[in-house]
């Protein structure tokens, strides 16, 4: 029997009851230990304890989802024939019907307590887990997505952008507010980029646990990053950083990024909710010995290069590419010229120091002031 199998006997699962559809658990079906073949990893992920995330002796929702995939998609079709009064068919139009059935049994949203041996214990919602299997699944057979076994998370979803998504512990965190699985797909779409149409265009996104965009620092040879940038003339790296800025364009569809002095607010809402937390809150910027801090290193380069695109298109000037000075924007002033490091200056945005809209308003009044000091000879 697998975890999510003594979930459903835990909590009536599969047993419909006249009342609401489920059955109470009987006193001796409190809780349960996976046996040692369960416990065991397997070439398809397998059942384990995330090395990553026994922080207090406890494991990650995801890892309590199943023991392989073959069982994820045994929990999608259990759950989508137990609730047949519901159109379940694994299509992403399902999804609201998915959330009308969470509306009617969030009152039964208790955790249960699993004692997994060697002073393990994880506790999980049936009425989180249970619909976020069903939720994956209709990803995975729809959209460029698939299971895998994050080693911090237990079971994810990863994207065909390398993202990987805690989609368990994202719905165990939206038991006590609205039903999530609308917000997450219509979120997943529109952030993600995925090729589907929104279920609720007015409704709201939903806040996404953890994301891991699978990049492991190992990877990171930081001698072969400098001598590859080394090897690269001006004109390629003023080509990358005109490229970097068309990345974050598209990274972020929502924010409708199209190069104007108007889009800096919405830069700085995405600095505000996508870099503020506690995730990138040790992350180092330049440094490859972790996740957080390549990713906030990437960030930074693409937002600094689309905010210089906005300085440059706004304000005139060109890119410019120095040994000494690295790469620069030069922005016209009177008979003159002033340089300005867009990057430099995301990189304070990022850490929060400042905004891009208080940048911008800065760079104006420093040529203004240079071009009036020109013009009078001072």
């Amino acid at each position: 029997m697998g975890i999510f199998d003594v979930l459903r006997a835990l909590f009536g699962g599969g047993q419909p009851t006249a009342d609401d559809g489920r059955t109470e658990p009987t006193d001796d079906e409190s809780a349960t230990t996976p046996d040692d073949d369960g416990a065991e990893s397997t070439d398809d992920g397998g059942f384990r304890i995330p090395e990553n995330t026994t922080r207090d002796e406890r494991v990650p929702f995801g890892a309590l989802a199943a023991t392989n995939r073959a069982e994820l998609h045994e929990n999608a079709e259990e759950f989508a024939e137990f609730w047949s009064e519901y159109e379940l068919d694994f299509t992403p139009s399902s999804i609201p019907d998915v959330d009308a059935m969470v509306a009617t049994q969030q009152e039964r949203a208790n955790y249960l307590s699993i004692d997994l041996g060697d002073g393990y214990e994880g506790a999980v919602a049936p009425m989180a887990s249970e619909p976020a299997a069903y939720f994956g699944e209709v990803m995975v057979r729809n959209y460029d997505a698939e299971w895998t076994f994050d080693e911090d998370f237990g079971w994810a979803l990863q994207f065909g952008n390398g993202q990987i998504v805690n989609i368990f512990k994202t719905a165990h965190q939206a038991l006590e507010g609205d039903p999530p699985f609308v917000m997450l797909h219509d979120t997943f779409v529109e952030d993600v980029g995925l090729d589907g149409d929104l279920l609720d265009t007015d409704g709201g996104r939903a806040a996404v646990m953890d994301v891991d965009e699978g990049i492991d620092p190992d990877d990171f040879d930081d001698e072969a990053i400098a001598a590859a940038a080394g090897e690269r003339d001006a004109e390629e790296l003023i080509e990358d950083v005109r490229g970097d800025a068309e990345d974050h364009v598209e990274a972020w569809p929502a924010y409708e990024f199209d190069y104007s002095v108007e889009s800096l607010e919405r830069l700085d809402e995405l600095v505000t909710a996508e870099f503020s937390g506690p995730a990138f809150a040790d992350a180092e910027v330049g440094s490859t010995d972790d996740e957080a801090s390549i990713l906030l290193t990437a960030h930074t380069v693409n937002a600094g290069s689309y905010f210089g695109e906005v300085l440059r298109r706004e304000l005139g000037g060109s890119w410019r590419h120095t040994e000494t000075d690295g790469l620069q924007l030069e922005l016209p002033v009177s008979d003159g010229a002033a340089r300005v490091s867009p990057i430099a200056m995301a990189e304070s945005c990022l850490a929060g120091d400042d905004t891009f809209t208080d940048r911008y308003a800065g760079v104006r009044e420093v040529l203004d002031e240079v071009g009036e000091q020109l013009e009078s000879g001072d």
